[in-house]
C-alpha cells in the first residue's frame, strides 16, 4: 500500500518555512511533491535546480520565475 504523507496545517506554511527543518517532509515527501508541483504549473526542472529549494518561498520564487 502507497504511503500517504502527512500534510503540514496550512497555517505552518508560510514563506519562510523549510520543508524538511519546519514542516516535517521527509525525501519520499519531496519525491512525491516536485513531481506534482511541476506538472501543476507545467514546468520542469533539472534535478539539480530542484535540489536547491529548500523554503516555501524558495519553491516560489523558482515557480515564479518559469512564468515569466
Amino acid at each position: 500500500m502507497a504511503r500517504q504523507p502527512e500534510a503540514a496545517p496550512e497555517e505552518d506554511v508560510t514563506a519562510e518555512k523549510s520543508f524538511v527543518d519546519d514542516l516535517g517532509a521527509d525525501e519520499a515527501d519531496l519525491l512525491e511533491l516536485w513531481p506534482a508541483l511541476q506538472e501543476e504549473f507545467e514546468t520542469e526542472f533539472e534535478p539539480h535546480v530542484i535540489e536547491k529549494v529548500l523554503t516555501v518561498q524558495s519553491a516560489v520564487d523558482l515557480f515564479s520565475s518559469a512564468r515569466v
